[in-house]
């Protein structure tokens, strides 16, 4: 385990995304640098090749998502219908950014719509393609926590990698951490409440 002194300063974070340790977002690591934004997976990948980049295990260390509260936002790509990851990071305060569900499908469905530094790698990375284990049917994405329609205010969404460029420039941020934080504390008090139900009967 490397010592979570990896992580940059507070006030270096606040211009970084964060990326998770997962496999989509190995990928956005490259796609950062072609897009010029400034994110934070534990490497640096203007210094790496895409093989280094698709291959090297992740690299950041952190015992708690609070310890990441001082990044700007969370970029994902999303491979599950919900992560505990999810919850984690807003109760820390920190707004995910994920494609929305008509980019998410195009993402899913070519190289193309990476890039073409993706098509050009397929053939001799194959084993780390994206993962985009979810069913991906329109209807189906509702019900997925990223693209629930009750939790549109919650995420930021980007409909392309210009419109993701565009945002970055130009989005506060801080209305929709002040939302994230009333949700993600209503979460936590109803989880408890039906934990303490199943264990001890509370039923208060």
């Amino acid at each position: 385990r490397m010592p979570t002194s990896v992580l940059p300063a507070p006030e270096e974070a606040a211009e970084l995304f964060f990326l998770p340790p997962r496999g989509n977002d190995r990928f956005m690591a490259v796609q950062c640098q072609q897009l010029g934004l400034r994110c934070f997976g534990g490497r640096d990948p203007g210094a790496q090749s895409v093989r280094e980049v698709l291959t090297r295990p992740h690299a950041v260390a952190y015992e708690t998502a609070a310890e990441l509260s001082a990044f700007r936002a969370v970029l994902h790509i999303p491979y599950a219908w919900s992560t505990f990851a999810l919850f984690e990071f807003a109760v820390a305060g920190l707004v995910t950014w994920v494609p929305s569900r008509r980019f998410y499908l195009e993402l899913a469905g070519s190289c193309i719509a990476w890039g073409a530094w993706l098509c050009e790698a397929m053939p001799a990375y194959a084993l780390w393609l994206p993962n985009f284990g979810m069913v991906v049917e329109p209807e189906v994405l509702d019900d997925a926590e990223w693209w629930n329609p009750a939790n549109d205010d919650l995420f930021v969404y980007f409909d392309s990698w210009s419109h993701l460029q565009e945002l970055s420039s130009s989005l506060d941020l801080a209305p929709r951490r002040r939302r994230l934080r009333v949700w993600a504390d209503a979460h936590v008090n109803r989880t408890l409440h039906q934990w303490r139900q199943l264990i001890i009967g509370d039923q208060s």
